[in-house]
């Protein structure tokens, strides 16, 4: 019984033709909130300006820990990346020595290109 009063409660707050809400602002809430309007507006920025620092907050949290969890990536698994590019160079200087064609003229420093490579990507803690 009381699910279908709520149903119908709600379809007579919902339905246009009926303007039950029009109804039950007039009838309970239009002197509440006319007796207290300032005290809500004030409230209601109160509470803006809260949600807004919160809002900055966590940003800056989350930033953070971004950029923690970034740095921790590159210091973990910067030896996988160097052997990434090693391999990515040596690739490269294979491919370019098995499909050389007459018309390209190689660079006598591309022999050289792998290196001391790896020396630029030492980091220093």
């Amino acid at each position: 019984m009381y699910s279908e009063a709520k149903l119908e409660f709600f379809i007579f707050l919902w339905y246009p033709k009926t303007k039950g809400t029009t109804y039950v602002y007039d009838s309970f809430f239009r002197l509440y909130v006319a007796k207290h309007a300032t005290e809500i507006d004030r409230n209601l920025l109160e509470l803006r300006t809260r949600a807004g620092d919160i809002a900055v907050l966590y940003w800056q949290r989350v930033s953070i820990i971004e950029y923690m969890t970034f740095c921790n990536f590159l210091l973990h698994n910067r030896l996988h990346l160097l052997d990434l590019l090693s391999f990515t160079r040596a690739f490269a200087r294979l491919s370019f020595d098995t499909f050389s064609s007459p018309m390209i003229e190689k660079d006598p420093n591309d022999a050289n290109l792998g290196e001391g490579a790896e020396d630029q990507w030492n980091v220093q803690l």
